[in-house]
């Protein structure tokens, strides 16, 4: 069974939330200054028409992951300060570091997950 983060493993993980965090503010940000100058772009034929709508289609499904992310960001460090991060939503259960620092957002033990991926699987099927 996992244990508990120490305090310095904490202060690891939240580094690289507050990273994540403040990159994907800064793209968000870069975004909407790309999207407040206009973009006016000069497209030429149909095909190029079709490669511009399709980078368009692109960038926003990019912009909706990273968006989705980064709530996922700032709940685990509201998690954290609530001293819950590393503790699995549904067992209770230690998540453990190294899962952590894997993926610094899951909120699952890796028992839970697997759980709730059978789960689905069978609801597929």
């Amino acid at each position: 069974m996992a244990k508990r983060l120490t305090e310095k493993q904490t202060e690891e993980l939240r580094g690289i939330l507050t990273e994540e965090r403040d990159r994907l503010l800064l793209s968000g940000q870069a975004d909407l200054e790309e999207a407040k100058s206009g973009g006016e772009r000069v497209v030429g034929d149909d095909v190029d028409q079709s490669n511009e709508d399709g980078a368009l289609a692109l960038a926003a499904r990019f912009r909706a992951r990273d968006r989705k992310l980064l709530r996922k960001v700032e709940y685990a460090l509201e998690r954290m300060e609530r001293g819950e991060y590393d503790l699995c939503e549904i067992t209770g259960d230690p998540i453990g570091y190294e899962r952590l620092k894997f993926r610094p957002v899951t909120t699952l033990s890796i028992a839970a997950k697997e759980e709730a991926e059978r789960h689905e699987s069978e609801y597929i099927e």
